[in-house]
């Protein structure tokens, strides 16, 4: 894995104006949700960087039951394993984008 202590200052920068609302996350749910496991990954390890994939079964591993379901079908579009449903599951996805906000904000307070 890369370390890239400069990601986390721009993930501070940057985190305020990311994905705040519905309209923010249509059209690009997957790779949003794809994001948001990178991100939390690297807060929580300190900088380090990994793939889609891999943050995404960290992650799972670190979500309520309720959460993963779109994470894992956001891994399975992304492989192709799966047809992009995402925007019939707007309400889900922003539960997700929500929850996931809330968790990687409280990793960079902490800070």
């Amino acid at each position: 894995m890369k370390r890239g202590v400069g990601s986390l200052k721009a993930i501070r920068y940057v985190w305020p104006t990311l994905w705040n609302k519905p309209a923010d996350v249509q059209g690009e749910e997957r790779h949003i949700i794809l994001t948001l496991a990178r991100i939390w990954y690297s807060v929580a390890t300190g900088g380090e960087i990994t793939s889609k994939e891999a943050a995404a079964s960290w992650l799972f591993a670190q979500l309520p039951a309720d959460y993963g379901p779109v994470l894992e079908s956001s891994r399975c579009i992304y492989l192709g394993l799966e047809k992009d449903s995402l925007a019939e599951r707007l309400d889900e996805v922003m539960a997700f984008v929500s929850y996931t906000r809330t968790r990687i904000s409280e990793l960079l307070n902490d800070e």
